[in-house]
C-alpha cells in the first residue's frame, strides 16, 4: 500500500492521467491531480474522496514555470512533500519535418519535453526534503518519478509512422533523454544511501505506450483519416486497441515495487507496452 506517499500526476482531466490519479488513490496515496482547466480534474477528485481517498486538485498551465513551482508548493502544504511524481501532460502534434512550423515545434517541446524537465526539479526538491526527514522519511522511504514517453520516441517506429508526427517524435526522444539524466542522478543519490546504510532509494523511469484507447491515440487516428481500430491494426501486430487501465495498473505496481522492486534495481528503465508494436518495426526496418 501507499499510504506514506503523496504523488502528483500531471495531465489527469483524462485518459491516462485520470486511470493513474484513481489507481494511486486506490492504492493509499493522497494524490494532487493537475491538468489546465481545474473543472475537468474536479470530478475526478470528487469521486477519488467519495470512494474514502485523499485527492486534491489544481489548474496548472505545464508551459509555465511559475505554475508547475505552484503546483508543488500547493502539494506540500496540503498534504506533505511529494514522493511520486507522474509526468504525464503531452499534446500529439501532427506535422512532417518538411512542414512543420517553428511555432508547433515551441508548443511541442515546451509541454512534452519542458514540463517533464521543471516537474522532475521540483518533485526531486521534495524528494531531498524527505531524505532530510521532512514528512517522515521512515514510513516513505522509496520515491519515483514516472515519465511519460511513447514508442513514437524510438528509431525505428519513427521510420514507420514519424512523418506525419514529426514534433511528437521529437518531443518524445527528449522525454527518453531527461528519464536518463535523471536516472543518473538518482543512481548517484542511491549509491551514497546505499553506503550509509539506508534503505531509501530513489527510481526514475519511463513508460511507452502506443496504440492505447485514450483521446490522444483517437485523435491521431481521425487525422490520418483512419478508424482507431484499423491503424491499431496497423502499427500493433495484437491487432487491437490497448485498454488504458493496462498502464494505470503498471503504475500501481512500478509506485508499489511490484514491478522491478522497490530497492532501485528498476532505475532508468523505459518500459515499451505496445503490443509489440515497436519489435515490429524493428523487424521491418533492419531485417526486411
Amino acid at each position: 500500500m501507499l499510504t506514506a506517499h503523496v504523488a502528483v500526476v500531471t495531465g489527469a482531466s483524462r485518459g491516462f492521467g485520470e486511470l493513474i490519479a484513481k489507481e494511486l488513490a486506490k492504492q493509499g496515496a493522497a494524490v494532487v491531480l493537475a491538468a489546465r482547466t481545474e473543472a475537468d480534474i474536479q470530478k475526478h477528485k470528487d469521486s477519488i474522496v467519495t470512494a474514502g481517498g485523499r485527492a486534491a486538485c489544481m489548474a496548472v498551465d505545464v508551459q509555465n514555470a511559475q505554475s508547475i513551482k505552484d503546483l508543488y508548493a500547493f502539494t506540500e502544504k496540503e498534504f506533505g512533500p511529494a514522493t511520486i511524481a507522474v509526468n504525464n501532460a503531452a499534446v500529439a502534434l501532427q506535422a512532417s519535418c518538411l512542414t512543420v512550423s517553428l511555432e508547433e515545434m515551441q508548443r511541442s517541446f515546451e509541454v512534452n519535453v519542458l514540463s517533464v524537465l521543471l516537474c522532475s526539479q521540483e518533485a526531486y526538491k521534495h524528494f531531498q526534503k524527505r531524505l532530510r526527514g521532512e514528512g517522515g522519511l521512515s514510513a516513505a522511504s522509496q520515491m519515483l518519478i514516472i515519465n511519460f514517453t511513447s514508442v513514437a520516441g524510438m528509431e525505428a517506429v519513427q521510420a514507420r509512422s514519424g512523418r506525419s508526427l514529426c514534433p511528437y517524435d521529437f518531443s518524445k526522444s527528449s522525454v527518453n533523454a531527461l528519464t536518463w539524466n535523471f536516472s543518473g542522478v538518482a543512481g548517484e543519490e542511491n549509491k551514497k544511501l546505499a553506503e550509509e546504510g539506508k534503505p531509501t532509494r530513489i527510481r526514475v523511469v519511463g513508460i511507452a505506450p502506443y496504440a492505447f484507447a485514450t483521446e490522444m491515440f483517437l485523435g491521431i487516428a481521425k487525422n490520418v483519416g483512419k478508424p482507431a481500430e484499423e491503424l491499431a491494426k496497423f502499427v500493433n501486430p495484437c491487432g487491437v486497441l490497448g485498454p488504458p487501465e493496462i498502464i494505470s495498473d503498471l503504475v500501481g505496481k512500478l509506485a508499489t515495487g511490484k514491478v522491478g522492486d522497490a530497492e532501485g534495481w528498476h532505475n532508468g528503465a523505459i518500459r515499451t507496452v505496445d503490443g509489440d508494436g515497436s519489435e515490429a518495426a524493428y523487424r521491418d526496418a533492419f531485417f526486411a
